[in-house]
């Protein structure tokens, strides 16, 4: 089972939710998106998790 979590953000303006993951490989917490809307956030992190459980994220892009 992965690790996904929905991180809130509040801003002076607005709100945004950050969706982290544990990386299987690392077992580090790496960050996926940032969507402003909570309902957006919600279907891309269970989009993650089907990935991540299905081994469909078996090679994660290295940040440069």
């Amino acid at each position: 089972m992965a690790t996904v979590y929905i991180q809130k953000r509040k801003c002076k303006s607005r709100n945004s939710c950050a969706i982290r993951y544990r990386d299987p490989i690392t077992c580090k917490t790496k960050h996926y998106k940032t969507f402003r809307r909570h309902r957006d956030a919600t279907y891309a992190a269970h989009d993650l998790r089907m990935m991540i459980d299905h081994g469909k994220l078996y090679e994660i892009p290295k940040s440069t």
